[in-house]
């Protein structure tokens, strides 16, 4: 008797796909009518097609090769059914088709299994590809990561604050166009590294201002509230933070789309607008004392972050 197949202890220890076809070829035994002590090989063998049926049972490593299980059905149809039928060929050929048939479903089944697995993986890969999604799912991202900032916050410290909001920060919001936005037309005016310095410098302050402002917890819950449209296509997502003490702040999030997704640009706390701030203060620094006074202005606010 072939691998994976033990009349006598009815054992089943199965470890190829071509084993798993090895027993269903010998539940042939009942077809050909082999009586005795292959009953409970037979009962295995039922469920073993009962399995391929349903597609569930093969793990992954296992490896598919149509061709050696065409092979096993020709060897079983000549050892069991000529074994007990020499002569009769009519039975015999009833036999073979019997097994084929067992054989075509258990395929068919598996088939269907791995195009449905395949179509899952792809499914999922693709989903995975289309990060950070709509523009409900990034603030609903942002926020998750703001309310564990807050839950860990004393055990994180600043720096751990920081670090964990750094990622989803970068992910969610468009630095680069908010810090250009925040200069206006005074953007033009600055060459290629001092675009680059304030870049640089605009990304850490705002890392550093979550990380600051969001490190305690007291129950502090996040609510969405509605999506609203806006001009130039751009998109509001209205929330609110529900306080310990029950009393609302809201925030209201617009975001962009650019090529790799929806990207926040603009955040309104209680309907004041913190680019609008930021623009008014950062062009009157700039305009009055210049680029490197603006500069240190934005890293003493980064170092006064890490205090807070």
């Amino acid at each position: 008797m072939r691998a994976g197949f033990d009349a006598e202890s009815g054992r089943d220890n199965l470890t190829t796909l071509q084993e798993r076809v090895d027993r269903i070829m010998a539940g042939s035994v009942r077809s050909c009518q082999i009586p005795g002590k292959t009953a409970k090989a037979v009962r295995d063998v039922d469920v073993i097609i009962e399995v391929s049926r349903w597609g569930v049972g093969f793990p992954k490593h296992w490896k598919i090769s149509s061709r050696s299980m065409q092979d096993r059905v020709v060897g079983y149809h000549n050892e069991y059914c000529r074994m007990r039928h020499p002569v009769d060929h009519v039975h015999e050929t009833n036999c073979y088709k019997i097994i084929n048939m067992k054989i075509l479903t258990a395929l068919k089944s598996l088939l269907q299994l791995q195009i449905i697995t395949l179509m899952l993986l792809a499914s999922s890969s693709w989903s995975q590809a289309q990060e950070p999604g709509t523009p409900e799912q990034v603030v609903e991202q942002l926020q998750e990561v703001l309310i564990k900032a807050m839950r860990e916050g004393p055990e994180l410290g600043y720096e751990g604050r920081y670090e964990l909001l750094a990622p989803i920060i970068n992910q969610t919001h468009d630095l680069d166009f908010i810090a250009r936005t925040s200069l206006g037309g005074n953007w033009t005016q600055l060459n290629a590294e001092q675009q680059r310095t304030f870049t640089d410098t605009f990304r850490k302050l705002s890392i550093a201002t979550y990380a600051s402002q969001f490190k305690e917890y007291a129950g502090e819950q996040f609510e969405f509230l509605e999506r609203q449209s806006m001009p130039r296509e751009q998109v509001m997502i209205r929330s609110k933070l529900i306080q310990a003490s029950g009393e609302p702040v809201r925030f209201d999030y617009i975001l962009r789309q650019g090529k790799d997704g929806w990207h926040i640009v603009n955040i309104m706390a209680d309907g004041v607008s913190d680019l609008a701030l930021k623009r008014v203060e950062y062009r009157a620094i700039l305009q009055r004392d210049g680029f490197p006074k603006l500069v240190d202005m934005l890293k003493q606010k980064i170092e006064q972050a890490g205090k807070d």
